[in-house]
């Protein structure tokens, strides 16, 4: 049997997604191996010093209790695995980050977008995934007056306006929904264009917790 077969044996067998999980960590292992020893030396050089004996080995003495030098590699190797972690979860968190480019008539404006996997709500009437967008991106966009909204007056500014029910079992609200000319949702991985995006108008100031203006589920990833 030929090792191109095996190999593609085993990633049949073998998740790829695995496979790259595992060389991550192995790699990251082996960088932090060399930052360890890294540090070693900067403590031996700082702290101590090296000689080499005449049967060519290498000798050193440290002027630093062995507490301490232990101390600093563990703190050393702490802040490490704190900072690994921490550019994992915002590599994880910029997935979910899109750029939104808004287009309705002559108005175009740019707000930054959250893919929320629990965010499955569609319009009853037209059956296409709602678009949340903050009251301040909304703004931006419209102009229109809060007074003029509270009261559910016609805005012909909204194409398609109307008013869906939503909530949980135990509460309902009425929320305003409209159609924009074009929607583009893009970030390093995805662009997805949408004509006549349906935009539901919150004021629940997510946009304060998450850094974006929109929030939208993974239906409108299929570009509907």
């Amino acid at each position: 049997m030929s090792m191109k077969l095996i190999q593609k044996k085993i990633l049949i067998i073998k998740n790829n997604r695995r496979i790259k999980k595992f060389l991550g960590g192995y790699f990251v292992f082996l960088a932090l191996t060399f930052l360890m020893g890294g540090v070693c030396t900067a403590i031996a050089l700082s702290f101590g010093s090296i000689a080499i004996t005449e049967t060519g080995q290498i000798a050193y003495t440290l002027s630093l209790p062995m507490g301490v030098i232990i101390g600093i590699i563990f703190l050393f190797g702490f802040l490490c695995i704190k900072f690994t972690f921490a550019l994992k979860n915002k590599l994880r968190v910029d997935n979910f980050v899109f750029s939104a480019n808004i287009t309705n008539g002559q108005v175009c404006q740019t707000f930054q977008a959250f893919l929320d996997t629990g965010c499955r709500l569609c319009d009853p009437t037209t059956s296409k995934p709602v678009i949340f967008i903050s009251y301040p991106a909304f703004q931006k966009m419209f102009d229109v007056p809060l007074s003029s909204l509270l009261l559910k007056k016609p805005i012909p500014a909204l194409k398609n306006m109307h008013y869906i029910t939503a909530g949980t079992i135990g509460s309902k609200n009425e929320i305003l929904v409209f159609d924009v000319d074009h929607l583009r949702l893009d970030n390093s991985t995805k662009q997805i264009e949408i004509k006549g995006a349906s935009l539901a108008l919150t004021f629940s100031g997510f946009e304060k917790s998450l850094d974006c203006a929109l929030l939208f589920g993974p239906k409108t990833l299929n570009g509907d």
